[in-house]
């Protein structure tokens, strides 16, 4: 008996035979390190219960720069510092009367009274793995599904603000960070390694000329047209929007703003020459180009062994490189309608030991920090005790502050879309709520 030779083989052979097609025909790879994802992932029926409306947010932000601090930010020895967790440097004041902040962060608390800060977040994932999933998702990993980071949500809700551009971008991050899981390849972020070395894989091949490429593009859609109809599997047929999106991108004349070498060396000197650095000027520049969402990380925040010591660099990097970031945005005139975030998974705890001198695992309250967009200055949100050791006033979750920032860019985050299942979710997950007391 004749057997489909593509339904006969399983789904990792069907990617590798479209990847190979696309590289042949395309001169450009697609794969989980490349601009669009894997690309491979049903894009299904997104039937929603409420469509894109907006939020009631007036002059919402156009963009969000998010900066992850990987491995939990000690709240206590940065953004909120209490004499009962006992700082390992001195307090600084600020112009905001009711804030405080370390002394290691001298340059950015001269731009802290710009900032709203949320010092209620709250979690039960006291592990790596659990909270960096939970966190940026709104749901806990599950096995039978892979649930969409924020920045696609975003990117699927909100759009693009330039039609050339990626709506998501990752930048030091790794592919499962991008995943857009369930919601399919055209939302998966678009992930940059190192941000010197801009986007990867999006150059024609050289011994393929515009006119050549022109001519195989065409040759492919017509093969597409054809093979499309008789192998109508989902996964198949959603490959032709990521070579859409991949051959507009390359084609755009905005393709620029992944190069931080048109910066001048005085703006590259100023964020420091650290991948962390160069990343949040790659940020700057998408940005202001029209990038929707991009998250930068910097990790070795996971301080249970000599944090003293660690945090007098760690901290001055975060320190350099967000107030040069803050004053590039504002030089760029971009500062009120860019949301800047600085999120980690979870704090550490108030007690720290004698013996390693460090501080554990903290789930239970720490804070997250937002420039621009819209927010409030100078502005506290949530209260914990006299040792940041638990909430005592307005928690706030994963979920809550996942749905703030769709609302941030004026999404409405009650918005229901349906898994390929027919299972709903929403960016706030079942019972995220915005905190839109921090806006303006």
């Amino acid at each position: 008996m004749h057997t489909d030779p593509l339904k006969s083989h399983n789904e990792n052979t069907r990617r590798d035979f479209l990847k190979g097609l696309a590289k042949t025909c395309l001169g450009v790879e697609i794969g989980r390190n490349s601009l669009l994802g894997s690309g491979l992932v049903s894009l299904s029926q997104f039937s929603q219960a409420e469509t894109k409306a907006t939020s009631t947010r007036k002059n919402p932000a156009k963009s969000i720069i998010y900066l992850f601090m990987d491995g939990g930010m000690s709240q206590h020895d940065t953004f909120a510092p209490k004499a009962k967790a006992k700082p390992f440097y001195d307090n600084l004041k600020t112009k905001a009367d009711d804030i405080v902040v370390s002394s290691l962060l001298e340059k950015t608390s001269k731009h802290i009274h710009k900032a709203s800060i949320i010092h209620s977040m709250t979690s039960t994932d006291g592990g790596h793995p659990e909270a960096v999933y939970h966190m940026p998702r709104s749901y806990s990993k599950r096995s039978d599904i892979v649930h969409p980071p924020v920045g696609s949500w975003i990117s699927k809700l909100k759009g693009k603000n330039n039609p050339d551009l990626p709506a998501f971008v990752n930048i030091l991050g790794g592919s499962a960070d991008c995943d857009a899981g369930w919601m399919g390849g055209n939302y998966t972020g678009a992930l940059i390694k190192n941000a010197k070395d801009g986007l990867a894989n999006i150059k024609q091949f050289n011994q393929v000329s515009s006119e050549g490429f022109d001519a195989q593009l065409d040759l492919l859609n017509k093969a597409n047209n054809a093979f499309f109809k008789k192998f109508p599997q989902q996964q198949v047929s959603s490959m032709q929007d990521v070579y859409n999106e991949a051959t507009k991108t390359m084609q755009s004349k905005d393709l620029v703003a992944f190069d931080i070498n048109k910066e001048s060396a005085k703006v590259k000197e100023n964020y420091g020459n650290t991948r962390f650095g160069q990343g949040c000027l790659l940020a700057a520049r998408l940005a202001e180009a029209g990038v929707t969402f991009t998250q930068v990380r910097l990790g070795g925040w996971d301080m249970h062994y000599g944090i003293e010591s660690s945090l007098s660099t760690q901290v001055p990097e975060l320190d350099n490189v967000l107030s040069a970031l803050l004053e590039d945005l504002e030089r760029r005139g971009i500062l009120d309608s860019t949301l800047v975030v600085v999120a980690s998974e979870f704090g550490r705890s108030p007690e720290h030991s004698d013996i390693n001198v460090g501080r554990g695992h903290h789930p239970s309250s720490w804070s997250h920090v937002l420039f621009g967009g819209g927010v409030k200055e100078g502005f506290i949100y949530g209260e914990t005790d006299s040792s940041n050791n638990k909430v005592t006033e307005n928690p706030v979750t994963y979920g809550d502050f996942n749905a703030t920032l769709a609302y941030s860019l004026g999404v409405n985050p009650n918005t229901i879309l349906y898994s390929p299942s027919g299972r709903p979710f929403q960016v706030g997950g079942k019972k995220g709520k915005a905190v839109t007391d921090i806006f303006a």
